[in-house]
């Protein structure tokens, strides 16, 4: 009740479009998260999360291999396997892979179409319609894509300044990998919808990204991510 009345309060303070945009972003649920790590040098360190705990490995680390192959990439260090997210409940996981490539991120550009493609097209249980992915140590600029829709697919951003983080939800509206297509900024002369440079505010610990808390509980079994991945700042 006190998240939907929090959430009630953003958007009356929103403009139409805005809130609509908010709204938009939250619908989407994913089912996979991709978090990409831009720090180290030319690589870009993936960590992909499956939030259902029956996904099968072999599938995510296909997936895995399918986006570096659309990058045109190598992939390094591909490992994949079930991650305790409650270490009193064993049965309780979620499938996880990481890996490194390059070009993912490139001065300007966040390529979210190759994340896209690779996840599109699996076969029913596990066919993917939601991902969230999370560009760390990223802030929007004016050729930062904020909102894109387009018939094969729904695109939303926000950003936060606490660390710095991009957020992306995307749903697909279609399977074919072929039928994504996706900018890897915000091209004014674009076809498609498209709005630019997602709103960065400050941001308290307590209101950092759901997905990225979603990660840090994951991967060391608490629900301070921003405490337990890189700490936080004054």
């Amino acid at each position: 009740m006190q998240r939907v009345l929090a959430l009630a309060l953003i958007l009356f303070a929103l403009s139409p479009v805005t809130a609509l945009a908010q709204l938009r972003f939250e619908e989407i649920r994913p089912q996979i998260i991709v978090d990409v790590n831009t720090r180290a040098f030319r690589a870009n360190v993936i960590e992909v999360t499956a939030l259902d705990p029956k996904y099968p490995s072999s599938l995510l680390a296909a997936q895995c291999e399918k986006l570096a192959a659309n990058l045109g990439s190598g992939i390094k260090g591909l490992a994949v396997g079930p991650v305790p997210t409650d270490p009193k409940n064993p049965a309780s996981v979620f499938v996880k892979a990481q890996f490194s490539v390059v070009g993912l991120v490139e001065p300007g550009k966040l390529k979210i179409q190759p994340i896209l493609r690779a996840f599109a097209g699996a076969d029913n249980p596990f066919r993917v319609e939601q991902i969230g992915i999370l560009f760390e140590d990223q802030s929007p600029s004016d050729a930062t894509l904020k909102d894109f829709i387009s018939y094969a697919v729904d695109v939303h951003a926000q950003a936060y300044n606490d660390p710095a983080i991009i957020e992306y939800r995307a749903r697909l509206k279609t399977q074919d990998p072929s039928s994504i297509l996706v900018p890897d900024f915000a091209d004014p002369n674009a076809t498609e919808p498209v709005t630019t440079k997602p709103k960065a505010s400050k941001q308290s610990n307590k209101s950092i990204p759901y997905l990225a808390i979603l990660l840090g509980f994951v991967s060391a079994g608490a629900l301070v991510y921003f405490a337990t991945r890189r700490g936080t700042r004054a």
